[in-house]
């Protein structure tokens, strides 16, 4: 059991995290939650790796995101912040089929979360656009790949049964680049 010097310490480090995320200074936050997480070992606390996700999320290191939301998931599976925290970082890594799950997996935990179910919406939504991306990528439309890159639809977004992903489909029907 941590000493209460500990404890307190932890304490403040959280605080520290949480004020710089609030702030804005996610590199900071993501310095003061893992400062946190260091003081409890080997004890956890499903919060601070819950932060810690959503700040390397803001970041754009949503693989380390995703490893911290599995962290909370697995401190407490019914607390649908973590399976938040997965959905955000699997979409960030344009997952979106396995973000859904996760955004499902919070909903079953927290039926009246509107923040999940907008999440959930919304990447119904990029699940259509990358199935729409695919078409074009299987299709070889040039300007129909171009045009949903451009509204910002992951090349990884969805798969054929096969795995294969838009970026596959188009690399392999384009053959050599012409630039």
């Amino acid at each position: 059991m941590p000493s209460r010097v500990c404890a307190q310490s932890a304490e403040e480090f959280k605080q520290a995290g949480n004020t710089a995320f609030r702030e804005g200074h996610f590199a900071n936050a993501v310095q003061q939650f893992s400062a946190a997480i260091e003081v409890l070992q080997p004890q956890s606390d499903r919060t601070l790796f819950s932060n810690r996700s959503g700040a390397l999320a803001a970041l754009g290191r949503y693989a380390e995101a995703l490893a911290d939301a599995d962290q909370t998931i697995a401190l407490d599976p019914t607390w649908a912040k973590g399976y938040s925290r997965k959905g955000a970082a699997l979409y960030g890594l344009g997952r979106y089929e396995d973000a859904l799950v996760a955004y499902e997996a919070g909903l079953a935990a927290d039926p009246s979360s509107a923040q999940i179910e907008q999440a959930a919406s919304d990447v119904r939504q990029k699940i259509g656009a990358a199935r729409q991306l695919l078409a074009a990528a299987i299709s070889g439309s040039v300007d129909g790949v171009r045009a949903c890159l451009q509204a910002g639809v992951h090349p990884d977004g969805i798969a054929t049964p096969e795995g294969a992903t838009a970026l596959m489909v188009a690399a392999r029907t384009r053959g050599t680049p012409r630039w």
